[in-house]
């Protein structure tokens, strides 16, 4: 049979005081390491956390987390200069190793806070060689690492790792063969023997248990059979765990010119109940350093809404943009500076000066034409927490891309003048696009901003490793590179959607695997990272949100601002943030179709709340359940609260209302009047019909009820507009006899 051969990494090799006894350690092992280190962390085993790290570190002392770790452990608390120092030393041989990471602002503002702190209290600086300090008790060292070593994996040399595997594989073959000839006890043994001597992390470990959870069953012994089916749970879980640590490593170490070069599409499309694909899908491909083309697939919303392709599935050739000359719609290229170089060009009217920028400006004043003739386009410099060191902000120069996203962001730009468009990395294999447009007004001494913009969606990278494949019409495939027609006839994938006939599922399901290996990568990272995992939870909101057809938007301008989600026609779906200053209040919640939908609505007078609404509304009023509260804008205490059913804005249905002065009214309500119920009046409860008076904020009876005063009197009866009627006595007429 094929053989499945486990890959192993040479991390190092342990000397016991004693004897030279070489390990060979595996990265699974070294992420036990790491587990082991984080919970002792967790339940206040400081000491144990920093033994653990350090024997991290005496296997490979290139790893910069260690040192990262046991720094902020001893500088959490220091009691002396020893620890401060020590901690000092740690924070920079991080720096050293990982000098533009994630966590290096941290470890330097650690170091100038503990640099300070000895001086504040007197104490001077040591030097501490951290070589000798990880050396030092290597039996202790030893022992911990060797807690996480399978035993199989206690070696002299790689060539008995190498007979360590051909055993194995041997055993197994034995294992097999008599488990198909029924000999089930010969195949338990040799069964076990697998387990013992091979890698936890290999397939075959998994496929063992997988025939012995099968051989049990058919034995009807079920306890083992669940023993069994926990320890290839426990296994499977283990193995993602170390394919996601791989795959992020590789992606890490990619460099962002070799990252950037690929098959990206974006999370969005428009139409994911029918075709789904993506709006947006791009292949870059590196022209010399900073320098890329980037062509536009036919097999995208884009390219087929501007009708950038003629011919056929299979024979579709890019149509000449005759604006231009002889390029093309579909084509377009950029370059890439370095976050810390930006410079910008200014254009305003027929003057320009050149220089750092916050904001890229290409000019706009000509209309959509003008970008089709590339005229400029700059980058700003980005100072992002996500991003790691060396990043870069990719600027668009020229084509199809910069009139795609004023095509998509419905921009006009009669209206607008100035226009940034750059794509940056969030994190490898995740771009962010976006598109920010200003309005500016014409003014005596130059131009004055009126308002500002910007239109974001994230685009991902479709690897190699991940096999994702999209599908056009024709059953023309795309993944991480554009394939010939015989190269895709040959495909599984292209067998399958023969038989579907339906391109539509088959897109949906490759936009949730890349969800699943992009969230992978997030939650991989997040352990070291914590950055990451707010990541992981931004791609799943963007996710969701593009399958729905919508991308994220924000606006700000003197009239107000929002954040949030928009569809293709700018219309507020979805979550986001409106602040209006002309209407003076601030909404938070869901929209739906440009109206606000579920939330909580505040009202301003001047800078001082004066009501708030928590709740649901229907074409911008409140609608259906909900909360309002009214205040008093001169101290803020609450005037009144209403909890209760709306419609169009006002009180209507079952509620109640809650008055400062501890008056209660609850009941049916209608156009924002009490019309029966029961409520606080005349020193009492009164149930019964109601109505307000006029300039009056509280309801009075109206009608026939009942009153039960605090001492027990009741008095049921009628009320005119607050007032008891009492009932007028019959008279009795006088009977005369005949």
């Amino acid at each position: 049979m094929k053989k499945l051969f486990s890959i192993f990494i040479l991390f190092g090799v342990f000397f016991s005081a004693n004897a030279q006894e070489s390990v060979v350690i595996s990265t699974q092992n070294v992420i036990s390491l790491y587990a082991n280190a984080q919970k002792a962390e967790r339940v206040g085993n400081y000491q144990e956390a920093i033994n653990t790290y350090k024997s991290i570190l005496f296997i490979d002392q290139t790893q910069a987390v260690p040192y990262f770790k046991m720094a902020n452990l001893y500088s959490a608390n220091p009691v002396n200069a020893e620890e401060a120092s020590l901690a000092i030393a740690l924070y920079e041989q991080f720096l050293v190793l990982d000098p533009n990471g994630r966590n290096s602002g941290a470890a330097k503002s650690k170091i100038e806070f503990l640099q300070n702190f000895m001086a504040d209290n007197g104490w001077r600086q040591q030097s501490h060689d951290l070589a000798e300090m990880i050396q030092s008790g290597q039996e202790q060292m030893r022992d911990i690492v060797m807690a996480v070593v399978h035993p199989a994996m206690k070696a002299q040399s790689k060539e008995e790792i190498a007979q360590y595997v051909d055993e194995t594989y041997a055993t197994f073959n034995k294992a097999e063969n008599a488990y198909s000839s029924g000999n089930y006890q010969v195949a338990e043994q040799y069964f076990n023997k697998v387990l013992e001597t091979a890698d936890p992390t290999s397939p075959l470990y998994m496929q063992t248990n997988m025939l012995l959870a099968e051989m049990y069953g058919k034995q009807g012994d079920v306890q083992k059979m669940q023993q069994t089916l926990a320890a290839l749970e426990e296994n499977m879980t283990t193995n993602k765990s170390l394919t996601q640590y791989y795959a992020a490593k590789l992606k890490d170490a990619t460099p962002f010119e070799d990252d950037i070069s690929g098959v990206w599409v974006s999370d969005l499309t428009f139409d994911i109940e029918k075709s789904a694909l993506p709006y947006l899908a791009i292949k870059i491909s590196k022209k010399e350093e900073g320098s890329y083309d980037a062509k536009i697939l036919p097999y995208c919303g884009l390219a087929k809404k501007n009708n950038m392709y003629k011919g056929k599935p299979f024979g579709y050739y890019p149509v000449i943009n005759k604006e231009v000359g002889s390029d093309y719609y579909a084509y377009s290229y950029f370059d890439t500076m370095p976050h810390n170089e930006a410079i910008a060009f200014h254009f305003t009217n027929s003057k320009f000066r050149r220089g750092i920028s916050e904001e890229a400006v290409i000019s706009a004043n000509k209309g959509v034409n003008t970008f089709t003739e590339g005229l400029v386009s700059v980058c700003a410099e980005f100072d992002n927490v996500w991003i790691r060191g060396g990043c870069k902000v990719v600027m668009y120069t020229f084509g199809a891309l910069i009139k795609g996203l004023i095509y998509l962001f419905s921009i006009d730009t009669k209206k607008t003048f100035h226009i940034a468009a750059d794509m940056e990395q969030i994190f490898p294999g995740c771009l962010q696009l976006r598109l920010e447009r200003t309005r500016l007004v014409e003014k005596s001494n130059g131009y004055e901003r009126k308002s500002s913009d910007n239109s974001t969606m994230k685009m991902y990278k479709l690897y190699p490793e991940y096999n994702i494949v999209f599908a056009d019409k024709g059953n023309e495939l795309f993944g991480h590179d554009v394939f010939s027609k015989e190269e895709i006839q040959q495909t599984e994938e292209y067998e399958y959607l023969n038989a579907l006939k339906e391109h539509g599922y088959f897109n949906r399901q490759s936009y949730k695997k890349l969800e699943s290996k992009v969230l992978d990568y997030c939650w991989a990272k997040a352990e070291e990272d914590p950055n990451m995992k707010i990541a992981a939870y931004q791609s799943m909101a963007s996710f969701e949100n593009a399958k729905k057809g919508l991308f994220s938007y924000d606006y700000d301008g003197a009239d107000g601002s929002f954040h949030g989600w928009v569809n293709k026609s700018n219309k507020k779906n979805g979550k986001g943030v409106l602040v209006s200053n002309t209407g003076n209040y601030k909404y938070v919640g869901s929209f739906k179709n440009d109206y606000m939908e579920s939330g909580k609505l505040t009202v301003f007078e001047g800078k001082n709340v004066k009501g708030e609404y928590t709740g649901s509304f229907k074409k911008n009023q409140y609608d259906g359940n909900g909360v309002h509260t009214a205040f008093n804008i001169d101290n803020g205490d609450v005037l009144y609260y209403y909890e209760g059913a709306f419609s169009k804005g006002m009180r209507h249905g079952q509620g109640t209302l809650f008055m400062n002065d501890n008056s209660i009214y609850s009941g049916i309500w209608s156009k924002g009047e009490l019309k029966y119920g029961e409520g606080t009046y005349d020193g009492g409860i009164y149930t019964g019909k109601w109505k307000y008076l006029k300039g009056e904020n509280k309801p009075v009876p109206n009608g026939k009820g009942t009153l039960v005063r605090d001492n027990g009197e009741t008095v049921t009866g009628t009320w005119k507009d607050g007032v008891f009627v009492p009932e007028k006595k019959e008279k009795k007429e006088k009977v005369t006899n005949q």
